[in-house]
């Protein structure tokens, strides 16, 4: 990611691991934070992009328990932090907050373009039109299920729907599909018969 976006090297002084210690002890206001981001959206995805609000949120519920205290932890853990989000900016809310209420809003977006990419691609909606699998890159960050509501959403067919009541059944179909390793086709044949 560093040289993905062109961030320079940066060595992590004793202020600036003061200042993180200082920004994660501050009371977050949910409701500000939310307010910033969304008032400074652009600017934020620009400065700290989709992938890097990921690594840092990992780092945020990760690293403050472990740094230091173990071999291996410390000064290039910090060096690599501060290279991604330096220069620091000057936030009305605690940075910590700022990421957290960031990443969200990015999620929301991804989740957008997942579905704007599977309903456009004519082979992607095709297989989720007709319950086949597809890449896991989609369904890392929103259900195959959720998928497939909004392509069948956008694509309008009424026929393609899945049936009222049917939801019940398409869950049994898809734990009997993860316990067994079946395929959909044969999963539903044997809820079908049980029905």
């Amino acid at each position: 990611m560093i040289t993905k976006y062109s961030r320079d090297p940066y060595v992590a002084t004793s202020e600036d691991i003061r200042w993180f210690w200082a920004d994660l002890d501050i009371a977050t206001d949910h409701e500000l934070a939310r307010e910033y981001v969304n008032n400074n959206l652009e600017s934020l995805n620009e400065k700290y992009p989709f992938e890097v609000t990921e690594w840092l949120l990992n780092w945020y519920r990760f690293m403050p328990d472990i740094i230091g205290k173990y071999n291996g932890t410390g000064q290039v853990d910090w060096n690599l932090l501060f290279t991604l989000i330096k220069p620091l900016p000057q936030l009305p809310v605690p940075f910590h907050s700022v990421i957290e209420k960031l990443n969200v809003k990015q999620n929301k977006l991804v989740r957008e373009q997942i579905y704007d990419e599977c309903y456009e691609n004519e082979e992607l909606r095709k297989r989720i039109i007709n319950y086949r699998p597809i890449p896991s890159r989609y369904t890392y960050y929103t259900p195959y299920s959720k998928i497939r509501k909004e392509v069948v959403k956008r694509a309008k067919p009424k026929m393609l729907r899945t049936p009222k009541g049917a939801g019940s059944t398409f869950k049994e179909v898809s734990k009997l599909m993860k316990n067994e390793g079946i395929p959909f086709e044969e999963a539903l044949k044997i809820i079908e018969k049980g029905s």
